[in-house]
């Protein structure tokens, strides 16, 4: 059994290594195909049992592109999700009208601005499209009640702009190359 090509062992070994850090969770990217496959739900929650891990504890990153090829069924697997307390995060999230306009319907806990618009980000640089293009994302998650990461953080001015707007969450290789288990340990 896996979900996002992580297998159950592996969310053992996650859980015992990282499971006693209370604000730490994983973050699984969801494959659009595995998201709209009928099991999904009964998948993680399967997961959930097999592994002991704390639902607020795992969180999965799903396209927007995803969320978009059935909006009911959308709807009814994140509210299913967020009632078995899963975070979820809408990945690459870059102002699609559509889906916009069925954001408020969304049972979502992040959304994660796309590392496209963060790329070009500096301090100094306040009419860039990029620039706007985050702030308006920024500020919808605040509105909206939703934490907000940028991803592709690789610059100081990028993480001093995204701070300076109130961004929730910053990643990417400012902070970090991939570690494994051992170095990530380390870090904390």
């Amino acid at each position: 059994m896996e979900i996002g090509y992580i297998s159950v062992d592996n969310f053992k070994t996650i859980n015992d290594s990282f499971g006693h850090y209370e604000d730490l969770y994983v973050s699984v990217n969801i494959a659009p195909q595995e998201f709209q496959s009928p099991d999904f739900v009964d998948k993680v929650k399967e997961i959930l049992l097999e592994t002991e891990i704390e639902p607020k504890s795992l969180e999965l990153e799903i396209t927007e592109r995803a969320t978009m090829e059935n909006i009911s069924y959308t709807i009814d697997v994140l509210k299913e999700l967020k009632n078995l307390g899963v975070k979820i995060a809408i990945d690459d999230f870059s102002i699609s009208y559509s889906l916009l306009s069925y954001l408020k319907e969304f049972a979502i806990h992040t959304l994660k601005v796309d590392q496209s618009f963060i790329r070009e980000l500096t301090l100094d640089d306040i009419d860039n499209k990029n620039a706007a293009i985050a702030e308006t994302i920024i500020t919808i998650g605040y509105n909206l009640d939703l934490k907000v990461t940028a991803e592709g953080v690789e610059r100081r001015e990028q993480l001093e702009f995204l701070k300076a707007r109130g961004c929730d969450t910053l990643q990417g290789y400012y902070f970090s190359r991939t570690v494994d288990k051992d170095s990530a340990i380390k870090l904390l």
